[in-house]
């Protein structure tokens, strides 16, 4: 309940909501182009970035789409809440939105991730080996639950500070 009614206060309410709407649009276009993007990126022969429009199924784009609202979601909340308090409380509020927003770009890296082999590159610069990328792809979709679990949270914490029901 608290999210929608910062949703309402931010997209509605709020004098400079067309900033902050095209901010959330355009932002939610960014990261839906960098998950795929990074597909690109990771293969070993550079691909089109329209094939992988074309080969990725329903829950692929499903996944993808949601991790890019709730991104893109997190930051608006996280901006709004920057223009609206003092320095203080801004540390304490930071740590949650990273945590919610980096767990969910790792997850939309691996929910667009349609073979083992577009992460190789990608699990060796994080210093995570073959074998656990090959553990990691197989509970892809239970890392994705987490993401978005961590997201909801990450927008609960920040859309009670920004209805000032917290004394975080």
């Amino acid at each position: 309940m608290e999210i929608i009614e910062a949703i309402k206060l931010i997209f509605v309410k709020e004098k400079r909501k067309w900033l902050y709407i095209f901010g959330f649009i355009v932002l939610t276009l960014i990261f839906i182009f960098l998950f795929a993007e990074l597909q690109v990126l990771l293969t070993i022969e550079p691909d089109n970035i329209f094939m992988y429009f074309q080969i990725w199924r329903l829950k692929d784009w499903l996944m993808i789409i949601t991790l890019s609202i709730l991104i893109s979601l997190n930051f608006v909340f996280f901006i709004y809440f920057l223009t609206r308090r003092q320095a203080q409380t801004i540390i304490q509020s930071t740590s949650t939105t990273l945590l919610g927003t980096l767990s969910a770009i790792f997850s939309g890296i691996l929910a667009t991730a349609l073979c083992s082999s577009c992460l190789v590159a990608l699990f060796s610069l994080l210093g995570i080996s073959f074998a656990s990328g090959i553990l990691l792809l197989k509970y892809r979709f239970w890392i994705f639950i987490v993401s978005i679990l961590f997201l909801l949270i990450s927008l609960h914490l920040t859309s009670k500070k920004i209805n000032k029901t917290c004394e975080c």
